[in-house]
């Protein structure tokens, strides 16, 4: 498996997306792809499987193969994040975020 940068991916969906505001990428150990939670700010009637779609579109462009996650989260609750996930200088708590989705980035790993 090769090591992939979740920044990078990061910094695409999370600035390269309309209606995404952040993004965390998570790779197993061992496992040769990624899965990842996107925060959605807007669209709200849009469909879960339409934001994995418009992210896989903007990743094919700007990413190699490998660093195209397989399966996205899609967390509706930007205060979630705002309240809980960054530091005072904005750096995101990738600790705090694992702890939290844990369950169900394993769970995005089985069905990715």
């Amino acid at each position: 498996s090769t090591w992939v940068s979740p920044t990078e991916i990061e910094s695409v969906l999370g600035q390269g997306i309309v209606g995404v505001s952040n993004a965390f990428i998570w790779a197993e150990n061992g496992a040769d792809f990624v899965v990842g939670i996107v925060v959605c700010t807007d669209s709200p009637n849009a469909k879960d499987d339409d934001i994995f779609e418009r992210c896989l579109e903007v990743c094919s462009q700007k990413l190699s193969a490998a660093k195209i996650p397989r399966a996205l989260i899609v967390e509706r609750d930007p205060d979630l994040w705002e309240t809980n996930f960054f530091t005072p200088s904005r750096k995101l708590k990738r600790q705090a975020v694992l702890e939290h989705y844990r369950a169900r980035l394993k769970q995005a790993y089985e069905s990715a």
